[in-house]
């Protein structure tokens, strides 16, 4: 049992749904500003100490979507890590219940 699909936006490094929980991540949507293209690094846990699952490379001034079939997990959490020429991202993910 999963609780309802939700949608986050972040402008700076940090958790995506509930810190430490299960998720699993169905799409990331990166925004590069316009002095170079972003990088996003995401990790398992809660932090940059937790596993690099990904990295997405975007494009000047430009959308970058990532998506992952059947959803990308992430058994301790979900942590993103923006760089300077990321502008934000959004996130479309799933929070496993922690019965699972």
């Amino acid at each position: 049992m999963s609780l309802p699909i939700g949608a986050q936006k972040r402008t700076t490094d940090g958790v995506i749904g509930v810190s430490g929980a299960k998720i699993r991540l169905y799409e990331l949507i990166v925004v590069s500003t316009g002095g170079g293209g972003a990088v996003v690094n995401i990790y398992d846990g809660t932090s940059t100490a937790g596993v690099l699952m990904d990295t997405i490379n975007g494009t000047t001034s430009l959308t970058v979507r990532a998506g992952y079939v059947g959803g990308l997990f992430l058994g301790s959490g979900c942590y993103i890590d923006l760089d300077a020429n990321t502008s934000f991202v959004t996130a479309i993910y799933e929070q496993e219940n922690s019965i699972f």
